[in-house]
């Protein structure tokens, strides 16, 4: 059937050693183009929009904001006294280094045993924004929130194309 358009009937009868008729007779009853009618009741399926896409990353964000804006209110507490208002580290950018080597606590004079460069980084900027505004830190750890949360839907979009499970993962 490839051939049918390339090679003449005749070619084809040689090549297979089949008569010309019955290649004709085939071709009458197999064409390519010619399907039966699809008889099937037509469903429409309705078009994507884009409110529609957009709308279970509305309420991750809705609600993200929602569960945690009453922290915007509350003070710095409990080890931010350390890794925050007497870590000298984070109020000047030329200590980037020590960050990225020591842990939490060095630059508030406590050791803390936990290397994490990418929370200190944050508060670096946090301080760059915010000096010591509690509510710029907590502003600041909803959106990494809402990010983590709407990463999560898209990795479970991703995996599974299944946005009701994606948006109740991610929520």
């Amino acid at each position: 059937l490839s051939n049918v358009g390339k090679l003449s009937i005749k070619r084809i009868s040689r090549d297979l050693n089949i008569k010309e008729k019955k290649i004709r007779h085939f071709l009458e009853h197999h064409r390519k183009d010619d399907k039966p009618p699809d008889t099937s009741p037509k469903q429409r399926t309705p078009p994507s929009s884009k409110k529609t896409s957009r709308l279970p990353l509305i309420l991750i964000i809705a609600l993200g904001f929602l569960v945690y804006a009453n922290s915007l209110r509350n003070p710095l507490f409990w080890d931010d006294q350390f890794l925050i208002e007497k870590n000298t580290y984070i109020k000047n950018w030329s200590y980037i280094p020590k960050i990225l080597s020591e842990d939490i606590g060095a630059g508030g004079g406590k050791i803390y045993h936990f290397y994490r460069p990418l929370q200190m980084l944050t508060y670096m900027a946090d301080y760059t924004f915010w000096k010591l505004n509690p509510a710029g830190y907590h502003f600041t750890s909803i959106l990494a929130h809402i990010l983590a949360a709407l990463s999560v839907y898209f990795l479970i979009h991703a995996i599974f194309n299944n946005k009701i499970l994606a948006l109740l993962t991610g929520v």
